[in-house]
């Protein structure tokens, strides 16, 4: 199994190299769908899905009524309206006056976790730059389900596109609901092809005003519950490190208790109850965590501890082959020493 996965990151490397290659050819062909918009003396981004139509943030416009769209080539051209919104995503179709923009391709599968991608930010000089990061998971937050990606520094801009490696746009960037993250997020390329999908009649950027402050009022409870659960996170860590497990979980359940999507709340309230030999317990937080999160190698090493204390050395064994698969090295040295050979 070992050889078998270096030989995978060989395979792997020798892509990464060429990804890397394509770069410049990715930002030639992604540069004409992009576009900054202007509402006095607001500026944001986004990026065209049609000749005149722009996808962006409601946020972005915000309670002007009127804007224009620098385009790639050159062209400015006048907000005339919009044609759909999704008040849940912070989601806005703009129409604009002129018709000679370039459609970006938007992509129609799932992405996976560890997926390499590419982020858009603009320099010094106003221009659009690649950044070369993984896309993370699928992060639930109860009323919206956002695409989590990891560079080396999280971006601050919404409204760019998220690019697989031929360019294809796999989500928009959208602001951090999570104070202090290091992640950046963006919304799935989904909800932007059924917003395409579910365009109706033009109508006047002065019926976003009402829609704008919807998403304001939800933006402020949802950054409300972010810091209450962010403040409760980090005393779970802090009484899980001191061995005050029953604080620790107790800790963790209120952060459940705010957003029963919690994936990494479950988790780590799993972990407590491990280390209080509360393996059955354990397990039905682990497994929770995994139905929200699929993709959670740690959570697969942890549910086969588990797992192996109730006696159940088949099922630790596969989970901590998950785990190692899935990108969680130490679970090797467990599969190294309590599995059969074929593992």
């Amino acid at each position: 199994m070992k050889r078998f996965v270096i030989l995978i990151l060989i395979v792997v490397s020798f892509y990464s190299k060429g990804f890397s290659q394509d770069k410049s050819e990715l930002l030639q062909k992604i540069t004409p769908s992009l576009a900054i918009v202007k509402s006095d003396v607001v500026m944001g981004y986004g990026f065209f899905v049609g000749n005149n139509t722009l996808m962006t943030t409601v946020s972005t416009i915000g309670k002007h009524q009127k804007g224009t769209v620098l385009l790639a080539n050159g062209k400015v051209a006048n907000l005339i309206g919009f044609v759909a919104t999704d008040d849940e995503n912070d989601l806005v179709l703009l129409k604009i006056d002129n018709d000679s923009a370039e459609p970006a391709t938007i992509a129609s599968y799932m992405p996976m976790p560890n997926q390499s991608v590419f982020l858009l930010t603009r320099n010094g000089e106003e221009k659009p730059e690649l950044i070369a990061a993984k896309l993370n998971a699928f992060k639930d937050l109860g009323n919206i389900k956002l695409i989590t990606v990891k560079a080396n520094a999280p971006l601050k801009t919404a409204g760019f596109p998220v690019l697989d490696s031929v360019g294809n746009v796999l989500g928009m960037t959208v602001s951090s609901p999570i104070e202090g993250s290091v992640m950046t997020f963006a919304t799935p390329a989904e909800k932007i092809l059924h917003l395409i999908k579910n365009s109706g009649e033009l109508k006047g950027l002065e019926s976003l005003t009402s829609i704008f402050d919807l998403i304001s009022k939800q933006a402020a409870v949802n950054e409300e519950k972010a810091r209450a659960s962010k403040e409760f996170r980090e005393q779970g860590f802090l009484r899980l490190s001191n061995k005050e497990y029953s604080a620790a979980i107790e800790k963790f359940s209120m952060v459940i208790r705010i957003n029963p999507s919690d994936a990494d709340a479950y988790a780590f309230r799993g972990q407590a109850k491990c280390l209080q030999l509360r393996f059955k317990e354990a397990l039905e937080d682990f497994n929770k965590a995994l139905e929200l999160q699929p993709e959670f190698a740690e959570v697969y090493d942890m549910r086969g501890v588990c797992k192996a204390e109730l006696g159940d050395k088949v099922g630790a064994c596969e989970d901590w082959t998950l785990s190692y698969e899935k990108g969680y090295d130490p679970a090797f040295k467990l599969i190294e020493k309590f599995c059969p050979l074929e593992y």
